[in-house]
């Protein structure tokens, strides 16, 4: 008996063992499946506290805001805050700093000052189960004490304590592996933070058509790179097969121009009528070198115009979200354009993603929201704002309210009230004088005071305020009036498409020179929504008289572009004889060699047509014209451009002018940009002043009769 009961135990025993040895076994072939859709590399993604944040008080907090890209792995994400606290901050007081990811704490310390490292460094590791996918809120709450006297602690001036603005979190991750699979387009093209950049590739005999879609395309890739400087490239074949490429490519061009290596690796392509078709095509890159995810993508026909729809088609996320596949056919049926509403007056917070916005616990609390307008238009009188919003009856009312400020600056509070607390509303006049530019910055802060809640020894999730998402700006714009860097892109980009846009190149360009354009590109599609407006590229020897009607943008050297030299008269700083050097005026009087090494951007009215635009990007020497377009190449730089001329010297040293005065406003123009009540206003003191000039004529006329009499 006891030996059948020993073989029972051991039978059990090996079946138990064979279970787990298949369970583990199967996740070990589940993880390795896994393993390899992740790349062996990688990355790390800082995010950086710019400026130093101050705590006041006893409770305080600060949010930090950060993005988990969905083709991320996360391996892991570290935390390091270096602060410095009061000088009161001892052993004997309570003071301490909690950690939170997503509103969960996962670590705390205590703090006191130390004098002998005035700036403390705290590391700690974010839990990744508590990562998701898109914007996680990473927050940092302090407790701080100074006295045994809660009251004293909250207003005392000399309770603080600073996160450095050199505080970071550190995001490692690898890169998922994609599929060829067109409705992951722009990815893997565009990727944030890595060294990996995408090239479109040109044949050598490109056609001006094949630049345009080129550019086309470098914009919509731009708009979607959330770098501060675009990192893509757009070269010839020939410069392609000189380097050993690890990077994403894109072919644009006809069926005969293909390059063998793509033709080899999509051999069906061959078989496939273009002549009224383009094909997208996404595969495995046959350049690659030594990284494990390389792409190429072949957007190709023998009509340029079906070529152009397919560049659309790429454009338009509602389309290629729809394709799962490696490639498809673009017919000229195919409805690939995005419709483009107006410019809308009515923003909700809901329409900017902003579902709601909360604000918990007492004293000052602040939210932000960001909004832009296109860069061509300008705020004028009749912007407001109104918020619907709500918060919690237990209040001291006397002393709670909620501010609002534009661009930092202070446009309105309301007092809060109980009877009002669960559906409360707030309109406010935005004045246009406060807006300088196409950013508005909307801070709402919420003072929600308790009776004696200073004295409180402990944090409270109550009071609390809500701003609900059907709160709007209602925002009065108008077209800007004259040129001016300032606004650039417009005027080639109105109300967030391209407009009517027609560039002049050198009949030939080198690989430098294409990229170079295509970051320009990059940075205007930042402005661009949809896929519509319209933009050409043209070869000076193919103008044909194309320069007239359009909003010109001129690109090269007086030998290389000749439409310069058809231009010099008209700009401001001119040309010699020789179109040597440029010649200096009463901005500006220019010495040689100087004037030999500078470029010269103009943007002014067009002189072929004064209802259209013009930019003028010109040198002597073409080595410093390439080198000054770095200040068109990212938005940073960009900004700093101002005025409606600029010269850059060989140095990338920049000077700025102001040729023309700003156009000012007619008085009709003024009068219908007023809000309502003012306008109505000015009816109300016009009819005034027409009734008196009457009543005084009538008094003049009649007194002049009597006196005749």
């Amino acid at each position: 008996m006891k030996s059948y009961d020993f073989n029972i135990k051991r039978l059990l025993t090996i079946v138990i063992l064979s279970i787990i040895l298949f369970i583990s076994s199967f996740e070990n072939v589940v993880l390795a499946e896994q393993n390899n859709n992740i790349g062996g590399k990688s990355y790390i993604k800082n995010e950086v506290i710019n400026d130093d944040i101050t705590f006041k008080g006893v409770f305080t907090s600060h949010s930090i805001y950060f993005n988990i890209d969905k083709w991320w792995s996360i391996e892991n994400v570290d935390i390091e805050i270096n602060l410095s606290v009061n000088q009161l901050v001892d052993v004997t007081k309570d003071s301490y700093i909690t950690f939170n990811i997503n509103g969960v704490p996962f670590y705390s310390s205590k703090l006191v000052y130390n004098p002998k490292q005035e700036v403390q460094n705290i590391k700690a590791k974010v839990p990744i189960d508590n990562l998701k996918e898109g914007f996680n809120e990473f927050k940092i709450d302090g407790y701080c004490r100074i006295t045994d006297k809660p009251c004293t602690d909250d207003i005392n001036t000399a309770n603080w304590m600073i996160i450095k603005k050199n505080s970071k979190l550190n995001i490692n991750y690898k890169e998922k592996i994609t599929d060829n699979i067109i409705k992951n387009f722009p990815y893997p093209f565009v990727k944030n933070n890595t060294s990996q950049i995408t090239q479109i590739v040109l044949s050598d005999d490109y056609t001006d058509m094949d630049l345009k879609n080129a550019l086309l395309l470098s914009s919509y890739l731009g708009k979607n790179d959330t770098n501060t400087k675009y990192k893509s490239e757009i070269i010839k074949y020939s410069d392609l097969i000189k380097q050993k490429n690890n990077n994403n490519i894109i072919f644009i061009g006809s069926k005969n121009s293909i390059p063998n290596e793509i033709s080899n690796a999509f051999k069906d392509v061959s078989t496939i009528d273009l002549s009224n078709n383009s094909i997208i095509k996404l595969g495995n890159s046959p350049y690659k070198g030594d990284f494990e995810d390389v792409k190429v993508m072949l957007i190709c026909s023998e009509n340029d115009s079906i070529n152009l729809k397919a560049i659309k088609f790429l454009m338009n996320s509602e389309l290629t979200t729809q394709i799962n596949n490696d490639a498809f056919i673009i017919s000229e049926n195919i409805n690939e354009e995005i419709k483009v509403e107006e410019v809308n007056k009515l923003i909700t917070f809901e329409s900017m993603g902003i579902n709601e916005m909360q604000f918990k616990g007492p004293f000052r609390r602040t939210g932000t929201v960001a909004y832009f307008i296109p860069k061509n238009r300008i705020v004028t009188e009749g912007t407001n704002i109104k918020l619907h919003f709500r918060y919690s009856d237990n209040l001291n009312f006397n002393k709670s309210l909620i501010t609002v400020y534009i661009n930092n600056i202070a446009i309105g509070s309301k007092k809060l009230e109980k009877e009002n607390a669960l559906a409360d509303t707030l309109e406010l006049s935005i004045p246009s004088n406060i807006i300088k530019n196409n950013y508005i910055e909307i801070k709402l802060a919420f003072d929600l005071e308790l009776i004696d809640s200073y004295c409180e020894m402990r944090q409270e999730e109550t009071p609390w305020a809500l701003i609900d998402g059907s709160s709007y700006i209602y925002s009065e714009t108008q077209n800007s009036l004259g040129y001016f860097f300032e606004k650039y892109p417009a005027p080639f980009v109105l109300d967030n498409r391209f407009n009517d846009v027609l560039i002049s190149v050198p009949d030939s360009l080198s690989s430098k020179e294409l990229t170079s354009l295509g970051k320009c590109f990059s940075v205007i599609g930042k402005e661009i929504n949809g896929n519509v407006g319209e933009i050409d590229v043209s070869r000076y020897s193919n103008l044909n008289g194309r320069e007239k009607n359009k909003n010109l943008i001129v690109y090269g050297t007086p030998s290389t572009n000749t439409l310069i030299k058809d231009l010099n008269k008209k700009l401001w700083f001119k040309y010699d004889d020789n179109y040597n050097y440029f010649i200096g005026n009463e901005k500006l009087y220019l010495t040689e060699p100087f004037n030999s090494n500078i470029s010269m951007f103009q943007l002014d009215l067009s002189p072929y047509n004064t209802q259209k635009a013009m930019l003028v990007l010109t040198a002597p020497n073409n080595d410093i014209l390439l080198n000054s377009l770095s200040y068109l190449e990212s938005s940073n730089e960009v900004n700093k451009l101002t005025g409606d001329s600029i010269i850059i010297d060989e140095y990338g040293d920049i000077r700025k002018f102001r040729f023309k005065e700003e156009d000012k406003k007619p008085v009709y123009e003024k009068i219908i940009g007023l809000d309502k009540s003012s306008r109505g206003i000015l009816i109300i003191v016009a009819l005034i002043f027409i009734f008196l000039l009457a009543s005084t004529i009538m008094y003049l006329i009649k007194n002049k009769k009597r006196k005749f009499k």
